[in-house]
């Protein structure tokens, strides 16, 4: 805990320097650690056996990674980076915000990786989710559609359900195919992520970060 705290104060400092002394939103923060993550599967797990792909109760996500978030394109194995913190809030069910990608270099993996702070859950509240988002990716070239944190063997597949119980969504594409269209998907707001947590007005902001893409025009 004491060396993702200590990744995170860099962090930090690292995004006032790229953004003119602006803090990133702890949304922000968590996304760029989880995008950027290394899959440890293959290695120990502590209890004498091996770790699995990504995602898992073992790694999460993987191991945080300081030279994937601050080695710049084209030193950076990841490739070119996008980030959108707090853009276009979302107020109503059923509202959704895209952006159209491509990968920068079709022979790299494009992560994608959508994070939220919600609002406090109720006592004893099953989910505990207040504000429930969704990330869903398209591929224009064939219209197969990836849910946010449907993974086999550490890479995004077709099918599935989208997640209600996490505010960490991520999609990674192992062998992206020309185009994608990623959308955040208000699924089901019940209350204002910001104080004081009222539930007549929902909102809620996010982080989106991609790794390896460019913005269609």
């Amino acid at each position: 805990l004491r060396h993702v705290a200590g990744a995170c104060a860099l962090l930090i400092q690292w995004w006032r320097a790229q953004n003119g002394n602006q803090d990133p939103s702890p949304a922000m923060v968590k996304a760029i650690l989880v995008n950027t993550a290394e899959d440890c599967a293959g290695g120990p797990d502590g209890n004498g056996g091996l770790l699995g792909p990504i995602p898992n109760h073992n790694q999460g996500w993987g191991r945080v990674n300081l030279s994937n978030i601050f080695r710049d394109h084209p030193v950076s194995t990841r490739g070119p980076r996008l980030y959108f913190d707090q853009d276009e809030p979302l107020t109503a069910n059923g509202q959704e915000r895209l952006v159209q990608i491509r990968a920068a270099d079709p022979g790299r993996p494009v992560r994608i990786t959508l994070t939220w702070t919600d609002a406090p859950g109720a006592a004893n509240a099953s989910p505990a989710l207040a504000n429930d988002l969704d990330l869903e990716v398209i591929e224009l070239a064939t219209n197969q559609v990836f849910k946010g944190n449907v993974f086999a063997d550490g890479f995004s597949t077709t099918g599935g359900t989208f997640d209600a119980r996490n505010n960490v969504e991520c999609v990674y594409l192992q062998q992206p195919n020309g185009g994608y269209e990623v959308r955040v998907l208000a699924s089901n707001l019940r209350a204002d992520a910001r104080p004081p947590y009222d539930t007549t007005s929902p909102w809620q902001d996010y982080a989106l970060v991609i790794d390896n893409a460019e913005v269609i025009q």
